[in-house]
């Protein structure tokens, strides 16, 4: 499971005004300028890319149009201006973290597998919803609410795995980490875990707010 690519996106706004729009998409942006240039006026339209030669199109339309196949091309960070006799807009490209993931659990389960994903690009998820109780007791487990995720690595990365939830157990919602015979509880910390499976090749991950109600297990 590689990581996930940052989302290419883009700012329309003025280098003099220095306000720009919310972030959006390619198509978004070509609709901003077009908007913004049709507020804008003037003749003799113009785009260049910040730095370079300018290029001349044929008409405001054709020169946003040529102006955004060139952003696509061009590095992060770069700005292209659009150029009138009334003014210029400005469309710059960048990288905006990556959308979280919508895999089949709650909402902290999203949350945690991007990160894992991003973070550990050599482990492999071995699931999310089970229907299933916690193994030796009638307690239902966090799977079968879709509240857990076990993962599957190196010995080292599952380690590394275990430490780095722990870490970022408020940020992420983290209620348990189970690995290695040893179980993470917040509130508690790191102690002996006596259940059935001693989780050791795996490591379990359940959030907060444990679910409640009835389970599917």
């Amino acid at each position: 499971m590689g990581a996930l690519p940052k989302v290419v996106m883009y700012r329309v706004g003025s280098l003099q005004t220095e306000k720009w729009s919310r972030v959006v998409d390619d198509e978004g942006a070509l609709k901003l300028l077009k908007d913004r240039s049709v507020k804008l006026g003037g003749s003799d339209w113009a785009w260049h890319e910040r730095g370079k030669l300018g290029k001349t199109a044929g008409s405001r339309v054709a020169s946003c149009r040529e102006m955004m196949a060139s952003a696509r091309k061009a590095k992060v960070g770069s700005a292209h201006i659009l150029q009138s006799s009334k003014g210029e807009l400005v469309v710059r490209k960048i990288h905006t973290k990556p959308a979280i993931m919508d895999t089949s659990g709650t909402p902290p389960v999203d949350l945690a597998h991007t990160a894992i994903v991003q973070k550990f690009p050599k482990m492999h998820s071995w699931g999310i919803c089970a229907c299933r109780s916690v193994a030796g007791s009638s307690t239902p487990s966090q799977h079968s609410y879709c509240n857990a995720e076990d993962w599957n690595g190196s010995k080292s990365d599952m380690q590394a795995l275990a430490n780095y939830l722990v870490r970022n157990a408020k940020k992420l919602n983290v209620a348990h980490v189970i690995y290695n015979h040893r179980i993470w509880s917040a509130g508690v910390g790191w102690h002996a875990y006596d259940g059935v499976n001693p989780h050791t090749d795996h490591c379990h991950v359940d959030f907060l707010p444990s679910s409640p109600g009835k389970s599917c297990a």
